[in-house]
């Protein structure tokens, strides 16, 4: 209960910090266009505060913290006083009307960039793309990917963090185009592989990652064979393991970490084995009868015991360089085009059922990112921050009616015809968005609820 009321304080926080931004970019551009801004709510609902600012806009935070919304002058009532009817939001031109509807959502897109601008010039922007495992039989395999092997560019493009692999690998999936690499061994000069990401693109949208659905991973340092638990009544503990013991050599194999422990024990089901282990700097030689276990229809061994908690330090040459100011920022940018455009992408590739529709999240889905993002810490909250303004400003540009996006789209049509289009067209179209974003939540929140059971 603490988790989940700690995940819907968190969402609640990041909603109302992105809602606050994609507001105040309709309500600074409105004001300097001259149109005048009637209140600035953050939230809906009874208003519990309010203040008066210049220009008789009333700023507010209301009862209910999801959303939020910019009320100008004559959008919900007609009669105006004609000394301002020259400032109500229809009495604007197309243009000015268009750049008040896309205000919203550039400033989710300059919010992000902002972001990622800060973590850029405080913080590594990632690590580098060095291969970890490598999938026998897999599309990496058959490509000759190997493991140790860096990635220097994807299609021709330079890629110095595992972000950008991932981003790039997952939308060539999508488009279901291969994927060629320029990767060097540690000893070896460049060479180019080609992954055939083809058919892939439900598999890797499914999973989150195209990596997995290719057949490899990234290299991390492997934690030391240490134990760090040991279940009560497990072999290991009735063959005399304890927390804390290190263990050496596991039925004569030489151990060099828990990957690899992990590794001998599984190919040994049922088996006895002799195991050298060191406790508190002693050697200690154990005897234990490994146990099994069903996985994938396999038969694994198992001993009952978990490695040593906590972070293991990445080596320093595995660290992106932090950037300059202008070099942060560069990279901030062509960060946040690039995941808007992925975005636009992935949602077309929805439509025609090319992405997964278990990849569709709601509220509960994005609460556990956010709550379980801030509980690693802020870097992580805040990068959180950064893509959910992104997805929310890209959202929020489809032309959808009830969208900032539809609203352009009848402003655009107005610019072109010299008229507005008619009422009865703007009410279907508005029904007919009503409609889609209805069935994408109903979806959202089936997968919500599907993922939680």
């Amino acid at each position: 209960m603490v988790v989940v009321l700690y995940n819907i304080a968190t969402y609640l926080v990041a909603i109302s910090i992105l809602v606050a931004a994609h507001e105040f970019g309709h309500f600074w551009v409105a004001r300097r266009v001259g149109i005048k801004v009637l209140r600035f709510s953050i939230g809906f609902g009874r208003v519990l505060w309010k203040r008066d600012l210049q220009d008789g806009t009333e700023f507010a935070i209301s009862a209910i913290p999801i959303g939020g919304y910019v009320s100008m002058l004559g959008e919900r009532d007609d009669s105006v006083p004609a000394h301002e009817a020259h400032r109500t939001f229809k009495s604007q031109p197309p243009g000015k009307r268009i750049a008040v509807m896309a205000a919203g959502p550039t400033a989710n897109f300059l919010f992000a960039i902002f972001i990622y601008w800060l973590l850029f010039m405080t913080n590594s922007p990632g690590l580098k793309p060095v291969v970890g495992d490598v999938a026998p039989q897999s599309i990496a395999a058959k490509a000759g990917l190997r493991s140790g092997d860096i990635i220097l560019s994807i299609d021709g493009r330079d890629i110095d963090t595992r972000e950008a692999v991932e981003l790039a690998a997952l939308r060539d999936a999508l488009g279901e185009r291969a994927v060629t690499l320029r990767v060097t061994g540690r000893n070896d000069s460049p060479r180019k592989v080609r992954l055939e990401t083809s058919r892939k693109s439900r598999e890797a949208t499914e999973q989150g990652s195209s990596l997995p659905a290719l057949g490899f991973d990234f290299w991390y340092p492997s934690p030391p064979a240490r134990l760090g638990t040991v279940e009560s009544g497990s072999p290991a503990d009735r063959g005399g393991l304890h927390v804390a013991d290190e263990i050496v050599t596991f039925d004569g194999e030489p151990v060099n970490d828990f990957d690899g422990l992990r590794k001998l024990i599984e190919t040994r089901a049922g088996r006895d084995v002799v195991v050298q282990l060191r406790r508190d700097g002693q050697p200690v030689e154990r005897r234990l009868q490994i146990g099994t276990k069903i996985e994938n229809g396999r038969t694994l061994g198992r001993i009952g015991i978990g490695q040593t908690r906590g972070s293991i330090a990445m080596p320093a040459d595995m660290i992106v360089p932090r950037e300059s100011v202008f070099g942060a920022l560069g990279r901030a940018a062509t960060k946040t085009i690039d995941m808007t455009a992925f975005v636009f992408q992935s949602v077309g590739y929805l439509i025609v059922g090319k992405v997964s529709l278990h990849s569709v999240s709601g509220p509960v889905g994005i609460a556990q990112v956010a709550g379980e993002a801030a509980r690693i810490g802020l870097v992580p909250f805040v990068s959180i921050l950064a893509l959910l303004s992104i997805s929310i400003g890209a959202l929020n540009l489809l032309p959808i009616p009830v969208l900032d996006g539809g609203q352009i789209v009848f402003q655009v049509a107005e610019l072109l015809k010299g008229g507005p289009v008619s009422e009865r067209t703007q009410a279907l179209a508005q029904q007919v968005g009503i409609t889609v974003l209805v069935l994408l939540t109903v979806l959202a929140l089936f997968n919500d609820i599907v993922r939680l059971s």
